[in-house]
């Protein structure tokens, strides 16, 4: 198995890797500034959160415009922060 560097202690709260989707909810209440509570779009955005045990930095986060392209825009983001997905 190989390694980026060598291992290193991490605190609680950041041995894990975190990938964020946000789905956008405007234009779905028909008031301004008002949203319709618990929905949303099929599309968004996935970012992976600044990690620093990991060395994840702040990278731009990746659109989706349907829950189809949600796979590919999370492994697209994964590769931009240079994280190594092991089992593939």
């Amino acid at each position: 198995m190989s390694h980026a560097g060598e291992s290193r202690s991490a605190p609680h709260g950041e041995k894990t890797i975190e990938v964020r989707i946000h789905f956008w909810t405007n234009d779905i209440a028909e008031t301004d500034d008002h949203v319709l509570p618990k929905h949303c779009w099929s599309s968004g955005m996935v970012s992976v959160p600044v990690n620093r045990s990991h060395g994840l930095t702040s990278a731009d986060p990746y659109p989706f415009n349907s829950l189809a392209e949600l796979p590919e825009a999370i492994e697209t983001a994964l590769r931009e922060a240079d994280i190594q997905v092991q089992g593939e």
